[in-house]
C-alpha cells in the first residue's frame, strides 16, 4: 500500500515546492502521516489478498515456503458471500474487488485530488483565525486528503506486479477512540501486526474446491499431510488435490 501511495507523497511535494510555506508545511504533515502510522488514528483498515493465477512462480517463491508450501483454490462466490454477508445480507464494513495494474491511472487520480483540495491549505490565512482553530481545520484537511488517497491506492499497484493478479478481500471499521473488533496479533522482526481472522471454514467450508502441492515438495509427503489434515479439520464437500506443474529451481 505504501507503495501506492508514494505517488500522492510526490505530488503534493512538487505542489508544495512552488507554494506558499504552509502547503510546504502541510506537505512534510503529510509525508510524516503516513511514515508515522497516522492511518490508525483514522479507521482501521484490513485487507486480505488473493490471487487468480493458482499456479505461478512468483507468488510460489514470495508466499509459499520458496515452493514448499500449498495453494487453497476457492469457489469465488461462495467466499466472497461469507465475506461480505450476514445472516445473508450486506454488512457495511466489508468489500472485494480486484486489483488495478495501471500506476499512471493512480498518479492520475491522486493529482486530481491533490489539485482540488489544495487551495484549501491557505484558505485561513486571511481570516485571522484563532490557533486552536487553525489546527483542527488543518488536522481535518489532512486527514480527508490522506483517506481519499488511501481509498484510491488500495485499487492499483504498479504493471510491474500483474503476475499477482491479484484480488482484495477489505474491510473498513470505524477508528479511535473505537477499537476494531476481535483483533489479534503476530510478529514480525521488530514489529507487531494486528489482523482479524477472516474463519472461512465455519461461515464457507464448501469454498474449498482444491489443493494443490508446492513445486518444490515432496509430493508424496505433501499429499499426505493435505489429505491428513482435510480429514481432522474440513468439514466440507470433497477437495480435489493436486501438485504444481513447475519445474523449479529455488
Amino acid at each position: 500500500m505504501n507503495h501506492g501511495f508514494s505517488h500522492a507523497v510526490e505530488i503534493i511535494n512538487r505542489r508544495a515546492a512552488a507554494g506558499p510555506l504552509e502547503s510546504k508545511i502541510f506537505a512534510q504533515q503529510f509525508e510524516r502521516f503516513l511514515i508515522d502510522g497516522g492511518i490508525d488514528t483514522v479507521a482501521h483498515y484490513f485487507v486480505g489478498c488473493f490471487s487468480a493465477a493458482g499456479d505461478e512462480l512468483g507468488q510460489w517463491r514470495a508466499y509459499a515456503d520458496n515452493g514448499r508450501g500449498f495453494a487453497l483454490a476457492f469457489d469465488t462466490v461462495l467466499l466472497e458471500d461469507a465475506f461480505v454477508k450476514a445472516s445473508g445480507s450486506p454488512t457495511a464494513d466489508g468489500s472485494t474487488f480486484r486489483v488495478v495494474y495501471d500506476g499512471a491511472t493512480a498518479a492520475w487520480m491522486h493529482t486530481q485530488i491533490i489539485d482540488a483540495m489544495f487551495h484549501l491549505i491557505s484558505l485561513p490565512r486571511a481570516r485571522r483565525l484563532k490557533s486552536k482553530t487553525l489546527h483542527g481545520y488543518m488536522d481535518k484537511l489532512l486527514t480527508l486528503t490522506w483517506v481519499h488517497c488511501l481509498r484510491t491506492a488500495l485499487f492499483f499497484k504498479h504493471e510491474a506486479y500483474k503476475n499477482e493478479v491479484e484480488y482484495r478481500f477489505h474491510q473498513l471499521h470505524a477508528g479511535p477512540p473505537h477499537p476494531a473488533p476481535e483483533v489479534k496479533y503476530r510478529t514480525r522482526p521488530y514489529e507487531l501486526v494486528r489482523y482479524r481472522e477472516f474463519d472461512w471454514r465455519a461461515n464457507a467450508a464448501a469454498a474449498l474446491k482444491k489443493v494443490v502441492v508446492g513445486p518444490a515438495a515432496d509430493k508424496t509427503k505433501g499429499a499426505l499431510f493435505v489429505k491428513e489434515c482435510l480429514h481432522a479439520y474440513h468439514h466440507g464437500p470433497s477437495v480435489e488435490l493436486t501438485a504444481s506443474a513447475i519445474p523449479y529451481r529455488s
